[in-house]
């Protein structure tokens, strides 16, 4: 890829990646009966869900929520400065 595409990736991006999609996976796999045991593939996404609502505040995922507050709250400020639309 791009040399500096590389350099705006981090690790928190790609795990970011992944704790989002692993959910998804195990209860794909887990729904259709495919791989392990039912119980073992629902053990293990019950972990990523887990995983994903651990990391949700620490990760970059926490701005996916906080854009609205963020808009809002920038919105109130300007208002209160007088700028209008």
């Amino acid at each position: 890829s791009h040399p500096v595409l590389r350099l705006l990736s981090n690790f928190d991006d790609y795990f970011s990646w992944f704790v989002t999609f692993a959910p998804v996976a195990t209860g794909m796999l887990a729904v259709a009966h495919l791989g392990a045991r039912y119980e073992t593939l629902l053990a293990i996404h019950i972990l990523s869900v887990a995983l994903l609502l651990v990391w949700f505040p620490f990760g970059k995922l926490m701005h996916a929520a906080l854009v609205f507050v963020s808009r809002g709250s920038t919105g109130a400020l300007f208002e209160r400065k007088g700028a209008s639309i």
